[in-house]
């Protein structure tokens, strides 16, 4: 591991006192060579099966969404651990959690005293996850203190205490074993349910900031609630949530902007939180708690205190966010009146969603907030029965019933009479809003064409708002990455719904390559076809031993580098550059694994199978798949060697621009799907790739889109315009462009025969229920409209 990079890849904040603050420092361990094993603790092992069948009823019973079972344990974790005194008479004291299958592993601490100076840390063995460094700013009254799931079945508590320092207590009461995937996959909810950082939703950003995931039940279940106002504004940590999700909430953990950064699903930061709360008030009636924060969310959280209605007047064309299943926050809308109805035998304590127009709710979206027309609280989510099939009867506790079952105490403490009352930000600064003039663009050329397209932004959010946003072209769906400066991007399978991953098995074909020695290339061998590569284009490539493939000359250097450099291979494509030992001519006890490549004049596969680092007896299997079209990708499989150690990405000819993903480094894991490309030099905007703008207040900008077909051939191509901006998530504009005839003019449904069905599938066309083609334009003058429909229908009477 790269201790520079670790340091700095620390997501770091700072807050006021008494705030849960990650403190600027990293694991001392990664500095201090420290002799011996770390002393392990092990839970006892689960029987998964019976706890599934233990979700179903919780289901039934409309419990709480549970995603970890909690081991009773008391360690304390002086008695434990190794400690080592470093040369300056300070103490590293370190040790292990094992809980066997787990996804994640989170702690409950009954006793925990920092002190001054002390730091904590809690990391998995490969670093990749990593909390802390806690201090004594951290510590509680009440002495508790809980953290969120560490990725993995196996974590490490590194406690480090300057020798000036008093001593700390630290007693782990409970070790949860996370047996359900619920923070890595975030697909885990039903399809019908909407991200919130669709475009359509960007009116509701404010609202959206105060809607929280919480860990409720001993760090075992999952729950959603939304930060609430009151009458003073004085930012009071009040949190508003349901009754039914109560338990522990001196241990809760409140994970804040859990949601992917754009429209589609992607994973979002779990690093958002703080932890403790107290319980001010409840009642089963309307199902509502209401509980104080017990650290201070730092700024950066950019949280919003959402306003509320407790007038009882019934609420129209109602909005919920949530995290159900603890997915990604999601959305979802109501049209209408709702009902005002009873839960069981109570009647007018709830208020019903007769049916959502699009999305749902599901376990784990409890206490989750219900907002009127005017986007205030007036329910907090019971239950219900809504689905994808039917979308219909879910409950949400009336706010206006809850007012006078304690909660008007703490939200109209001077008993004002307020009925309504807006929301409050903590940073309050006025909200931009995007509009744009198209959101599709299907292109109809010949070659050696040029086609101007116009797209409009304007700024029509708040008054003295400034939007900020950035436009460019890209190859592939999803927003991921800022490309080279030649203009490559990349995405992987972890991110992309589309860029799936997809082993390529070449076992019982290809060509088995042989290697002089353990670091010299082998090559060059035939491409099969001319690959463009850094706007240069090749035909033959070099295999090297140690996991590249290269369009140049050798280079052997086994000890792999940064990128981009001169001293690397170039032009070369790293699928796992390190010094590796496939089997070769010469003879090494240390050698094994195979690599073949094959090529059927559209793609070339180069496959790493079985192959031991140096000094190491894991296989590794990995391998390079380029195509015609300059797209490549690299998939990983069975990866049990050493996985921070290498090198991955591209560079160019002379190594003055490439794509780095990772440099000794955790990234790698098994079925995972990489996949580089160049954005298409076909389409510009305003003649550039990528470009940054500002509007103001009802500001507009038109920019100027060209598609350029002397770059193209007769055939269909697809790029996107993608926009990022501090109003709302990525917004995606896919344009089609067709280059010539595909068929007969006339012929628009391209079976070969022109008749009726294609005047249907014009006149869909016309009204735009359809993407058209240039065999729709049968005058040939650039529109597709009615003169067309008569000329089509002359030419089937004739």
């Amino acid at each position: 591991m790269n201790n520079y990079m670790l340091k700095y890849s620390i997501f770091i904040f700072v807050t006021a006192l008494y705030a849960q603050l990650s403190y600027d420092s990293f694991p001392k361990s990664l500095d201090n060579e420290l002799i011996g094993d770390i002393p392990t603790f092990k839970t006892a092992p689960l029987n998964i099966d019976q706890l599934y069948l233990e979700d179903i009823s919780d289901k039934a019973n409309g419990l709480p969404y549970r995603f970890g079972y909690s081991f009773p344990v008391n360690i304390d974790f002086f008695d434990l651990a190794s400690c080592h005194l470093l040369p300056n008479e300070d103490k590293i004291c370190r040790l292990q959690l094992e809980s066997e299958d787990a996804y994640s592993i989170n702690m409950i601490f009954n006793y925990f005293f920092l002190s001054e100076g002390s730091e904590l840390f809690i990391y998995n063995p490969g670093y990749s996850d990593i909390l802390g460094a806690f201090t004594n700013e951290n510590n509680k009254s009440y002495n508790r203190f809980s953290t969120t799931p560490i990725d993995g079945d196996i974590v490490i508590i590194e406690y480090y205490e300057p020798h000036t320092s008093d001593e700390s207590i630290i007693n782990i009461s409970n070790i949860i074993n996370g047996y359900k995937n619920v923070f890595r996959g975030y697909e885990d909810s039903e399809e019908c349910n909407n991200n919130v950082n669709c475009p359509d939703f960007q009116s509701w950003n404010d609202e959206i900031s105060s809607v929280v995931l919480t860990l409720t039940d001993g760090g075992t279940r999952l729950c959603s609630g939304s930060m609430i106002n009151n009458v003073n504004q004085d930012l009071e940590l009040y949190f508003l949530t349901s009754e039914t999700c109560l338990g522990g909430h001196e241990d809760w953990i409140f994970m804040f902007n859990y949601e992917s950064p754009g429209c589609n699903n992607q994973d979002g930061s779990t690093s958002q939180t703080v932890s403790g709360a107290t319980l001010l008030a409840h009642d089963s009636e309307s199902d509502f708690a209401l509980l104080r924060l017990e650290e201070i969310p730092p700024v950066e959280y950019d949280i919003y205190f959402s306003g509320w209605d407790v007038s009882g007047n019934n609420p129209i064309n109602c909005t919920s966010i949530h995290h159900p299943v603890g997915d990604i926050k999601k959305i979802s809308n109501h049209e209408g009146v709702a009902i005002s109805d009873g839960w069981f035998f109570n009647d007018d304590t709830h208020w019903r969603i007769d049916e959502w127009v699009d999305g749902i709710t599901e376990p784990g979206s409890y206490g989750a907030p219900l907002f009127n027309q005017n986007k205030q609280i007036v329910g907090q989510l019971h239950g219900g029965e809504s689905s994808c099939q039917e979308p219909i009867d879910d409950y949400y506790g009336k706010l206006s019933h809850s007012w006078n079952l304690g909660l008007k105490d703490w939200l109209d403490p001077n008993n004002t009479g307020v009925t309504t009352l807006d929301g409050i930000g903590v940073i309050n600064s006025p909200d931009p809003e995007i509009t744009y003039s198209n959101d599709t663009y299907d292109v109809l050329m010949l070659e050696n064409e040029l086609e101007t397209l116009n797209l409009l932004l304007t700024n029509t959010g708040e008054e003295e708002s400034i939007l900020s946003y950035q436009i460019y072209n890209s190859p592939f769906f999803e927003t991921y990455t800022t490309p080279d400066e030649a203009n490559y991007y990349w995405i992987d399978s972890d991110y992309s719904d589309i860029e799936n991953y997809y082993w390529i098995n070449i076992s019982g074909a290809g060509n088995q390559v042989w290697f002089e020695n353990n670091d010299s290339a082998s090559g060059p061998f035939d491409i099969g076809f001319e690959f463009p590569f850094y706007n240069n284009l090749y035909s033959e490539f070099i295999i090297s031993p140690n996991g590249w493939i290269g369009f140049g000359e050798d280079n052997p250097g086994y000890e792999n580098l940064s990128i981009p450099s001169d001293d690397a291979p170039k032009p070369a494509i790293f699928a796992f550059w390190d010094d590796l030992n496939p089997i070769n001519l010469e003879s090494s006890p240390d050698m094994s694994g195979r690599v073949k490549y094959v090529s059927d004049g559209n793609r070339l596969v180069v496959s790493y199978t079985d192959i031991f680092q140096w000094g190491d007896d894991a296989p590794n299997n990995f391998q390079i798949v380029i195509y015609k079209n300059g797209h490549i990708d690299i998939n990983y499989a069975g990866m049990s060697g050493d996985r921070t150690s290498s090198t991955i990405g591209i560079q160019n000819s002379d190594g003055s621009i490439g794509q780095q993903i990772i440099y000794n480094d955790y990234y790698v894991h098994n079925f995972l799907g990489l996949s580089f490309e160049q954005s298409p030099s076909w389409l510009t905007i305003d003649n550039q790739n990528y470009l940054f703008n500002d509007l103001n207040y009802q500001e507009s900008t038109n920019h100027i889109i060209e598609v350029n077909g002397n770059q193209l051939s007769s055939d269909s191509y697809t790029t996107y315009i993608h926009i990022e901006s501090n109003a709302t998530g990525a917004i995606t504009i896919p344009v089609s462009v067709q280059i010539g005839y595909q068929a007969d003019l006339g012929d628009i449904n391209y079976d070969n025969t022109i008749n009726v069905q294609d005047v249907v599938l014009l006149i869909s066309m016309i009204l735009s229920n359809y993407p058209p083609n240039l065999e729709a334009d049968i005058n040939q003058d650039g529109d597709i409209n009615v003169l067309d429909t008569v000329l089509l229908i002359d030419l089937i009477l004739d």
